[in-house]
């Protein structure tokens, strides 16, 4: 199956037998309330948290939110990488993928005991409430299998399938744990009037805020109070000690939900993390220090041994200079904490700044025997710079056989080595330097073939490798001499001259001279200049069909000699592969409209599509597709234009016919002013215009033509100008648009939502 992991969609193949079920077990498959699941799996670059449903999304009460919550970082709640259905056998199931967290359940900590800083389980747990229910849900199974805490010491919601809509009220037959229910509903029944019915109308985000309250009771009443254990029979005595014992406790509730005086109108919201937090450090944890719990403390007293997390995030240990990183630490069953001398609390993170290789120390003392001891983690940081690689090419493009100069500069870098298509072309090589290559031709292949360069560096110390990415030289075929040019030539040469002396000698033939009209040349695709009542068109002067021109005219912001691997493109559209249909003109592969006149010329040369004006008319360059207008589309294209004396514009005409007498018009001149026409035979209807900001004098823009739905986006490098609903037509021509004199460079067209139906 295919799935989306940052982005990326990666392979995956689920080892799920959904035959044998017995046998998933030996693969580290688990079952809870009939669903499987397995952690960690490495599906591409990530390790992955894996549930697979065997049951339909309208049986998954939180199958919406999932997807609504797909590659989204949310504190407190992990990341949810994709929603998978696929068929297994005859059946269809559904796998959900996750970030996965190291760490573990606070069901599962309670037994063996863990150290929390409270205001933080409380605040984290807190924003992934208020997580889910800006995203209209709320969870219906708090519990403590489903509340986590990460080796870094974050606390976090899982198993978020189980959350109902905002619009669901609770009720019973909900699926989840009940504990965190029962108190609330007694607590405005029994202290505050309520009736069963009206407790009924306690909606799940005010109702949520409440379980977390309720929760952290739990622990100072087990902690500091006659709490016996952390199950539910302590959990119902909450609410009798803290409404006895805080007043605060009441009022808390109260702000939650509560009547109108003499009325029966309630009023509801959910609490505030000021006031949560508030009721936590006066009247649950005054200390506002570190604490350590678990089920087995008033059991029996159990030895333990200090446990350790010592840490860089993400496991990096080799910085550059001025770069940020981070140490985190989370330890149980000590007394103290230290970092590099500094007193800590128990979990933490502290952040620091690469200036040089660091020691960095966390020491930690325990009692043993009464006695107290010491020992020392440690992780070391080592700080050197990436090496800086650059590699250039003399050509973008070489005819085969013909060398190409390669040259690079490397700096901080070591073990040097030149790749052509994927092999070691060269080995050793100094840290600045300069090569001849002949790329490889297959000339048993038609067309282009493009070789691929790349150069590598290790780092000075920790022998990293880092690469100058790939720079892409295209080789054609050379033009081979035929002699056959030449004598067939002067073989009709050597005819002609025959036959015209023997005329000549034989004297029977005589020569009239007769007067001789000649027709002036005209395009015969050039129509008269109309013009509309409101608009003056321009003369559309060429439409015929496609005829090559060899001219070649240079772009106005030449590439220089030599083509650099890490230049970039300042356009997205460039680099995406899914287009449907995307040209940068390279050669005329597409079938582009490419007629020659003395009105225009086109060619394709330097990888541009280059149209050059020689009138006051107008061009349409063009090709034919078919588009579905009832679908959306996206046109882009990044065009410069190249004599700033002429007056004239330049754009995109889009749902043309096929005789180029209907279609759509986006231009824009060198100021910025742009127009958007609907033109219908001899008629120009003006639909916008205006002056953009957006617009670079100049330079190439890149003009964007976006449908959705039934409205249409005018975009002027990336930033929206314009934006309007109108009827289209047709769905047939597509392209390049130039007038009254002007000189333009078309770098690529892109076209998503072409079929090739």
């Amino acid at each position: 199956m295919q799935v989306m992991i940052h982005g990326r969609s990666v392979d995956y193949i689920s080892d799920f037998d959904p035959v044998d079920i017995q046998s998933n077990v030996r693969r580290n498959w688990k079952v809870s309330a009939g669903d499987y699941f397995k952690f960690p799996v490495k599906v591409g670059d990530a390790d992955c948290f894996i549930k697979r449903f065997d049951k339909h999304d309208n049986d998954i009460s939180g199958y919406k939110l999932l997807l609504r919550l797909k590659g989204k970082k949310i504190t407190g709640l992990p990341i949810v990488h994709d929603v998978v259905r696929i068929k297994e056998g005859s059946k269809e199931v559904l796998y959900l993928f996750t970030e996965y967290l190291p760490g573990n359940t606070l069901e599962n900590l309670q037994r063996t005991g863990y150290r929390f800083l409270p205001t933080k389980l409380c605040e984290d747990l807190f924003r992934a409430l208020q997580g889910i229910h800006k995203l209209g849900y709320w969870f219906s199974d708090f519990d403590p299998k489903n509340l986590y805490r990460t080796d870094a010491g974050d606390f976090y919601l899982i198993d978020l399938d189980s959350t109902y809509p905002l619009e669901e009220l609770p009720r019973s037959k909900m699926f989840g744990s009940k504990d965190y229910w029962s108190p609330v509903y007694n607590y405005y029944r029994h202290k505050l009037g309520f009736t069963s019915d009206e407790v009924k109308q306690l909606k799940g985000d005010a109702f949520n805020t409440l379980h977390l309250l309720y929760f952290m009771c739990l622990y100072s009443f087990y902690l500091y109070e006659d709490g016996e254990d952390l199950t539910t029979t302590t959990i119902e005595r909450l609410n009798d000690h803290f409404n006895r014992k805080h007043k605060l406790f009441a009022s808390t509730l109260r702000f939650c939900f509560f009547k109108q005086p003499n009325s029966t109108v309630i009023h509801q919201k959910p609490l505030t993390p000021e006031i949560l937090t508030s009721f936590i450090d006066t009247c649950l944890f005054p200390e506002k220090k570190e604490v350590f719990i678990s089920s087995q403390l008033k059991k029996a007293a159990v030895i333990q041994q200090p446990k350790v997390l010592f840490i860089p995030e993400g496991n990096k240990t080799i910085y550059e200079p001025g770069e940020k990183y981070d140490l985190v630490w989370n330890v149980s069953n000590v007394d103290t904490v230290t970092l590099n001398g500094d007193p800590q609390l128990f979990s933490g993170r502290k952040s620091f700044v690469a200036g040089a290789n660091a020691l960095h120390t966390l020491k930690i003392g325990y009692r043993q025997n009464g006695i107290l001891k010491y020992s020392n983690y440690s992780v070391t940081i080592k700080v050197e710079p990436k090496p800086e690689i650059k590699l250039y090419a003399s050509v973008k493009k070489v005819k085969a056989g013909k060398d190409v100069v390669i040259r690079w500069e490397v700096k901080n870098g070591k073990n040097i080595a030149l790749y052509l298509n994927g092999s070691v072309h060269k080995s050793n090589c100094t840290a600045k330097g300069s090569l001849l290559v002949t790329l490889p031709f297959d000339d048993s292949t038609a067309g282009p073939q493009r070789s691929t360069l790349m150069l590598t560096a290790d780092s000075q110390e920790a022998s990293i490798q880092y690469n100058s990415g790939p720079l892409d030289i295209d080789v054609v075929r050379a033009a081979k001499f035929n002699y056959a040019w030449i004598l067939i030539p002067l073989l009709f040469i050597a005819l002609f001259l025959f036959a015209l002396g023997k005329g000549c000698s034989d004297g029977d033939y005589s020569a009239t001279e007769a007067s001789v009209d000649y027709m002036p040349l005209v395009d015969s695709a050039v129509d008269d200049p109309t013009v509309d009542t409101a608009v003056t068109a321009p003369a559309i002067i060429d439409s015929a069909p496609p005829l090559v021109d060899s001219a070649v005219y240079p772009a106005p912001i030449p590439d220089t000699t030599i083509a650099s691997a890490d230049s970039t493109v300042s356009a997205v559209y460039k680099t995406n592969k899914e287009n449907n249909f995307f040209d940068d003109f390279d050669y005329n592969y597409n079938g582009w409209e490419l007629k020659s006149s003395a009105y225009v010329k086109r060619n394709i040369e330097g990888g541009n599509l280059n149209i050059k004006m020689q009138s006051d008319g107008a061009s349409l360059t063009g090709r034919n597709f078919t588009i579905d207008l009832e679908q959306d589309f996206t046109i882009s294209s990044r065009m410069n234009r190249g004599v700033e004396l002429s007056s004239g514009t330049y754009g995109v005409y889009f749902c043309g016919n096929d005789q180029d007498t209907r279609f759509h018009l986006f231009n824009i001149d060198k100021k910025g002013n742009y127009n958007i026409y609907s033109v219908n035979n001899d008629s120009w209807i003006s639909l916008a215009q205006g002056n953009t900001a957006y617009f670079r004098p100049g330079k190439f823009n890149i003009l964007i033509i976006d449908k959705k739905g039934d409205k249409v986006v005018f975009k002027v490098n990336g930033e929206i100008i314009h934006e309007q609903s109108f009827n289209m037509r047709d769905g047939l021509k597509f392209g390049i648009y130039a007038d009254n004199n002007i000189e333009l460079y078309v770098d690529y067209f892109i076209l998503n939502g072409y079929s090739t139906n």
